[in-house]
C-alpha cells in the first residue's frame, strides 16, 4: 500500500472516494453503489492501479471527513485488490488480519451505537460514528468471502512455511546450540546410518534461506493472528448483528439497518463454508438454519399460495448469485459426507441446472461481477456435476430416476419423484462414464473423482515453532499442510469401501423376488453375508429434508411450504433404496418399487430443443 499521505490522487479518484462515501453514509442509494462498486471502482483499478496497490486510506480521508468506519472499508476493498495482483507475504497476510479486525469491530461497535445513541429520527449528527450505513448485498458478501478466503489462504501458507522450515532442522543459526544438537545426532545414529544418510541429516541441519527464516519469525511473533476461534467468534458475532432495538410502552421495536441486515445474513454463509472448510459439517449445516428455505425451495405451485412474508433472508442470499452457488456446493459437500445422499443431489442437481442454464443463455454474464468470476464459475459446476457423479453412482435410489428407464446419461437410478434434471443427467453420464465403469469393473475411481470436486480443507492448528529448535525429527515435527486434506479424503473413502459390494448385492437382489440367503451369499461372495445384508439396509435408511414426493405429484402444497422451512438438519427418516426386501425363514424376500411413467420430462425436453432451434432460425440473416 502506498503510504505517503501526500501523493498525487488523481482527480477521478477523489471523486470516485467521495461519492463512494456518499452513497455508503448519506444518499444510500443502491444503484448508485452498485456502479461505484462493481463498475468505477474495475475502471479506474484498470487505467492507475492495475499493476499495483490503491492509496493508503489516510491519503484519502479528506475525501470523507476521516470517516473511521469507511476507512476500514477502503482499506479492505484496496486490501482485497492488492492480494489478488500480487503474491502476499506473511506480513501482507498479518497486515490484512489486523484490517479485518480493525473493520469488524467498528461495524459491531457502530451496531451497538445505532441501538443505544438514536435520536428521536433514529439518527445523530453528520460524521459521528452512529451515522446511517448502507453496503450493498454484493459488496457484503464479498467482504466477507474474502475474510474466510484469507483465513484459509493463512492457514495453508503457515502449515507449509512450517514443514519447509522443518527441512532445515532449524530456521535461525544459533551456533552452539545448533552444533550441540547436530553433535548429539550424529552420536546417538552413529551405529545406525551411513554415509548417505549422514550427508542427508547435514543438509537437514544447514541454515534456511532468509526468506524461511523471516516467515517463521513473523510467524511465530504473530502466534495470534488469524486465530481460528477469533475468526469464528467475528463470524458468529455478526450473525446476530441484526438484532431489532427493543420495543417500548413509547416505542415499537425498529428493524436495524440495512447493511447490518446483509452482514447477518452473508455471515450465516461464510461461517456455513468455514465449518465445512474445517471438516465440522453438521455445524455448517445448522449455520445455514437463519436462511430457512434458502436449500429446499417450495416448488412453483405452492410457492404460489405462499404469503410476501416468505424468507427474506433466503430471497437475500438468492440475490447474489456468488452466495447462493457459495451455500449449495458447501451445504452438497456437507450432507455427503454425513451420509445424506438424497438431500445432497438434490441441492447439487438444482444449482447445476441453474448454472447451466445461465451457461446456456449467456444469463451468467450479466450478474454483478459475472465478468470476471464466469471461470470460477465454470470451475464449480465441474466439481458439483463429479459431485454428483459420485452420489448417483453410490446411491442409485437417491437420484429418484426410474429403475431400467432408458437414460441417456448412463446413471442408473432408482424410484421416485425425479430430483436431478435429465439434462444435468446427461451431463453427469458424459463427464464420467468412463471413470463410472471402472468403478463398476472394481478399480478405483471414487477418489480421483473426490479429491478433484471437494474444497480445499484446512487445519487451523498453530505449529510448535519452539520444536525446531529441540532434535524432534521431522514426521514428528511436521504438521503437514495436506493432513486435514487427507484425512476427510481417507473418511470419505472407508464410507465408500462398502459400496462396490453392496451395489453387487442390489443386482444380485432386483433378479428375484425371493432367493435362499446361502444361495446369494455364495454369488456375493461374502464370508459373513447376513451383516452386509443388515448393513446395507442400514446404510441406506437416510434423514431427508429435500423429499419433493407431495408437490410433484401434486398431492398437496403444504408439503412444500413445511420443506421450505425446514432446518437443513432436520428431516425425516427414510429409504433411498429403490427395492424392498425382508428375510423369512431363510429366504430373501424382493419387492421393488413400484415404477413410475412419466412423460412431462420428454415433452419439456423436446419444447426446449425446439426453441433453440427457432432461435437459431431466427438468428439466420435472411437479407438480399
Amino acid at each position: 500500500m502506498a503510504s505517503d499521505p501526500d501523493s498525487c490522487i488523481p482527480d477521478a479518484l477523489k471523486d470516485f472516494v467521495f461519492d463512494l462515501h456518499d452513497s455508503v453514509r448519506t444518499s444510500q442509494i443502491a444503484s448508485e453503489q452498485a456502479v461505484l462498486y462493481s463498475g468505477t471502482f474495475r475502471e479506474l483499478t484498470a487505467k492507475y492501479f492495475a499493476q499495483g496497490p490503491w492509496p493508503s486510506p489516510q491519503s484519502i480521508a479528506s475525501e470523507c471527513p476521516n470517516d473511521p468506519l469507511f476507512l476500514a472499508l477502503y482499506r479492505e476493498l484496496t486490501l482485497r485488490h492488492h492480494h489478488s495482483i500480487s503474491r502476499p507475504t506473511v506480513r501482507d497476510r498479518v497486515e490484512g488480519w489486523h484490517a479485518y479486525r480493525t473493520l469488524f469491530d467498528l461495524l459491531i461497535a457502530e451496531s451497538t451505537k445505532s441501538t443505544d445513541e438514536d435520536g428521536e429520527d433514529g439518527r445523530v449528527g453528520p460524521g459521528t460514528a452512529a451515522d446511517p450505513l448502507y453496503l450493498l448485498p454484493e459488496w457484503t458478501f464479498d467482504l466477507l468471502h474474502e475474510f474466510v478466503y484469507q483465513f484459509q489462504g493463512f492457514c495453508q501458507y503457515r502449515t507449509a512455511a512450517f514443514a519447509n522450515a522443518a527441512k532445515y532442522g532449524s530456521p535461525t543459526n544459533d551456533g552452539d546450540d545448533d552444533n550441540t544438537n547436530s553433535n548429539n545426532n550424529d552420536t546417538n545414529n552413529d551405529n545406525t546410518t551411513d554415509g548417505g544418510d549422514d550427508s542427508k541429516r547435514m543438509k537437514k541441519t544447514s541454515s534456511a534461506p532468509h526468506h524461511v527464516t523471516e516467515s517463521i519469525d513473523v510467524l511465530s511473533q504473530n502466534r495470534d493472528a488469524w486465530a481460528v476461534e477469533t475468526v469464528l467468534f467475528y463470524l458468529h458475532r455478526l450473525v446476530g448483528i441484526a438484532t431489532p432495538t427493543p420495543s417500548t410502552d413509547e416505542t415499537p421495536s425498529k428493524p436495524s439497518a440495512p447493511a447490518f441486515q446483509h452482514l447477518s445474513v452473508f455471515a450465516s454463509v461464510t461461517l456455513s463454508r468455514l465449518e465445512c472448510l474445517l471438516g465440522d459439517y453438521t455445524a455448517s449445516l445448522s449455520a445455514l438454519t437463519p436462511l430457512a428455505g434458502i436449500l429446499f425451495a417450495p416448488s412453483a405451485t405452492s410457492a404460489a399460495t405462499t404469503t410476501p412474508t416468505a424468507p427474506t433472508n433466503a430471497q437475500l442470499v438468492r440475490t447474489v448469485f456468488a452466495a447462493r452457488l457459495s451455500v449449495s456446493y458447501h451445504a452438497g459437500v456437507s450432507y455427503l459426507m454425513l451420509r445424506r445422499y438424497k438431500d445432497a443431489t438434490l441441492v447439487l442437481g438444482d444449482i447445476c441446472a441453474i448454472l447451466q442454464r445461465g451457461f446456456k443463455s449467456g444469463r451468467v454474464h450479466g450478474v454483478i461481477g459475472g465478468e470476471g468470476r464466469v471461470e470460477q464459475y465454470s470451475k464449480q459446476y465441474d466439481r458439483m456435476i463429479a459431485l454428483l457423479a459420485i452420489l448417483t453412482h453410490a446411491c442409485p435410489g437417491g437420484n429418484g430416476r426410474a429403475a431400467g428407464a432408458g437414460n441417456a446419461s448412463g446413471v442408473s437410478g432408482g424410484g421416485g419423484p425425479l430430483v436431478v434434471e435429465d439434462s444435468v443427467a446427461r451431463v453427469v453420464g458424459d463427464r464420467h462414464r468412463t471413470q463410472l465403469s471402472k468403478i463398476e469393473a472394481g478399480e478405483e475411481g471414487y477418489e480421483d473423482l473426490f479429491i478433484f470436486a471437494c474444497p480445499k480443507f484446512i487445519s487451523p492448528a498453530v505449529p510448535d515453532y519452539a520444536s525446531l529448535r529441540s532434535g524432534t525429527t521431522l514426521s514428528a515435527m511436521v504438521v503437514g499442510g495436506q493432513d486435514a486434506y487427507k484425512l476427510q479424503v481417507r473418511h470419505f473413502m472407508n464410507e465408500m469401501a462398502s459400496q462396490q459390494t453392496m451395489r453387487k448385492l442390489r443386482s444380485y437382489m432386483k433378479l428375484y423376488t425371493s432367493i435362499g440367503v446361502e444361495k446369494l451369499g455364495r454369488l456375493v461372495l461374502e464370508a459373513e453375508f447376513e451383516s452386509l445384508l443388515l448393513s446395507y439396509k442400514h446404510k441406506m435408511r437416510q434423514i431427508e429434508v429435500g423429499g419433493r414426493g407431495s408437490t410433484a405429484t401434486g398431492s398437496g402444497g403444504d408439503d412444500g411450504n413445511d420443506v421450505a422451512a425446514a432446518s437443513p438438519l432436520d428431516g425425516k427418516v427414510g429409504t433411498v433404496m429403490d427395492i424392498h426386501y425382508y428375510i423369512k425363514d431363510d429366504v430373501i424376500h424382493v419387492d421393488e418399487a413400484e415404477k413410475q411413467n412419466r412423460f412431462e420430462n420428454y415433452f419439456v425436453s423436446q419444447i426446449s430443443q425446439c426453441n433453440d432451434i427457432i432461435k437459431d432460425v431466427e438468428a439466420i440473416s435472411v437479407t438480399i
